[in-house]
């Protein structure tokens, strides 16, 4: 639960506010110069609610999904397989973050740009289909179940399908075109399913 608020927290207060890869050199420059605390703190965050909060939340919720998954444990593993492989891209977009803040007056504009891409396409590409993963594994196992409602585990579906859409914006070129908005739909979806879930569990 933690990690949920936690990370929409962080998500409105500063990652929206970041420049894309489409704004100018100097827009980046500005805000990467403005920000550098923030940004760290930020960066430092993101990390403590991946591993502290997500991780122990996905090990904990396969426990209890373990109990109602009966093709041996296949959902269950595959479930915690995708936080895993989240933990895994988040590591890496804070690394590409914190390399990029701290070189920055020695990095070209153009390698400037091709990180702050790469950063947005870790985040907003791959990484959803690491949480539509363990979303996905999770409900399976509560649709068949009785631990969780039927409705969490549609919800959870529903959540991972819109992450899955959203993560070919770059299909279209346009991280705030229509697929992007999709995408961030399904991502607060799953955050909100997260921290339902660590509701329901903590009940049980």
């Amino acid at each position: 639960m933690v990690f949920a608020v936690g990370m929409t927290v962080l998500g409105f207060l500063v990652w929206f506010d970041q420049p894309l890869y489409t704004d100018s050199i100097a827009e980046i420059r500005e805000y990467f110069a403005d920000n550098e605390t923030t940004i760290n703190v930020a960066n430092w965050l993101a990390a403590v609610f991946f591993v502290g909060g997500f991780l122990l939340f996905a090990s904990a919720l396969r426990a209890v999904l373990r109990r109602d998954d009966d093709d041996d444990g296949v959902w269950s593993r595959a479930s915690f397989a995708g936080a895993v492989a989240s933990v895994g891209v988040a590591g890496a977009g804070v690394f590409l973050s914190a390399f990029t803040l701290g070189g920055m007056e020695d990095l070209s504009d153009g390698v400037v740009q091709a990180f702050v891409r790469a950063d947005s396409i870790l985040y907003s590409t791959i990484l959803p289909f690491g949480l539509a993963l363990f979303v996905i594994g999770a409900s399976v196992v509560m649709l068949r179940g009785s631990t969780f409602p039927t409705w969490f585990g549609w919800l959870g579906m529903a959540a991972a399908a819109a992450m899955v859409v959203g993560a070919l914006w770059p299909v279209d070129g346009d991280p705030e075109g229509a697929l992007a908005i999709v995408g961030m739909i399904g991502l607060l979806a799953g955050f909100v399913w997260i921290l339902l879930g660590g509701a329901v569990m903590a009940r049980k």
